[in-house]
């Protein structure tokens, strides 16, 4: 098959609440994602005499947005926004297959001000979680396999940061900002 047979579901349901002081978003989306290719009559797992690809997705994704206007004078606000993912993958190509799931969360809470219309400050706090769980199993002839567990890497990043932004109308802004973040895998770094 030059083209994969693909069969693919989408949902999503998003609500909003807004008020002057308080704006909250909050949707949940779905994906399943099938697609066959190869020798027409594969089949499905391990067929013995013909070469066949599938893939098989599904991921569930979690937002949630929240803004508390605290001075709507000097456009200060503070804001939590927060997302949640599952993303399971299975792939078969022949006889050799892998699969792959990855779990993240992020948080950010942040504070933005203007003193003035050309001059706003933004300050802020991080935090993002992945973890991964992959297996490859790999068919080396008709005999035997070897499978191999990949790992399950987890690293957690929370980080800090300020940024300052200058605006001169719409031909020049300046927008210089520090950042630091302290990964569970490769310790603190400034940006």
């Amino acid at each position: 098959m030059d083209m994969p047979k693909q069969k693919q579901l989408n949902g999503m349901w998003r609500m909003a609440y807004v008020s002057p002081g308080w704006i909250s978003q909050f949707s949940v989306k779905a994906l399943h994602d099938e697609r066959i290719s190869g020798t027409s009559k594969h089949g499905f797992h391990h067929s013995m005499d013909r070469y066949g690809i599938s893939v098989n997705t599904d991921r569930l994704e979690l937002q949630w947005k929240n803004g508390l206007v605290l001075d709507e004078e000097h456009n200060t606000s503070i804001a939590l926004m927060t997302n949640f993912s599952v993303h399971d993958a299975s792939y078969e190509f022949g006889k050799s297959l892998y699969d792959v799931n990855q779990k993240n969360a992020y948080a950010q809470l942040m504070y933005e001000t203007d003193f003035s219309p050309s001059h706003n400050l933004s300050l802020g706090l991080s935090l993002h979680h992945d973890n991964y769980g992959q297996k490859l199993q790999l068919s080396q002839s008709l005999q035997g396999e070897e499978q191999h567990l990949l790992g399950v890497p987890v690293e957690t990043v929370s980080g800090v940061y300020a940024q300052y932004t200058f605006s001169a109308g719409s031909r020049l802004t300046v927008m210089p900002g520090i950042r630091w973040d302290y990964s569970s895998e490769y310790h603190g770094f400034f940006t």
